[in-house]
């Protein structure tokens, strides 16, 4: 976004798993359902909607959860300069963003990988939506998974 506010907790450990929640399909297409869309393919959140805005209960993680969430943060740190994430309007074609899905929703949540399967094939039809991509032309590439 290009107006986000700083977001602090209390417990730094959240900031991990805030940052790959985020950064995941979830996390966009929360953002997504949330942000007003004045102009195509452009979302924007008011800070006073990031009350409402569903994210990740980090509440609600383990330790181990949360030692999990720093570990997937760091593994994509240190492959950032061999992978780049993709534009939201492309999240379905992002292999970077198919791993990190499968990081957060395998890994991280314990969830079965036919979850991860299915939140591919959200991306793909959340990216097929005018108002996602707006103006912008989609490479032709398979979907991710």
């Amino acid at each position: 976004g290009g107006a986000w506010p700083n977001v602090l907790f209390e417990d730094q450990r959240f900031d991990f798993a805030f940052a790959v929640w985020g950064n995941s399909t979830l996390g966009l297409l929360m953002h997504w359902w949330h942000a007003s869309r004045q102009q195509p393919g452009r979302g924007r959140i008011s800070i006073s909607a990031l009350d409402s805005l569903p994210i990740l209960d980090l509440r609600a993680l383990t330790d181990a959860q949360l030692a999990q969430a720093e570990a997937i943060f760091n593994r994509f740190n240190k492959k950032r300069e061999e992978v780049e994430f993709q534009p939201a309007y492309i999240a379905d074609l992002d292999q970077a963003r198919a791993d990190l899905d499968r990081a957060v929703l395998c890994e991280l949540l314990g969830l079965d990988e036919s979850v991860h399967v299915a939140v591919r094939k959200l991306s793909a039809k959340w990216a097929a939506e005018p108002s996602v991509r707006g103006s912008k032309r989609r490479p032709s590439a398979p979907l991710a998974v």
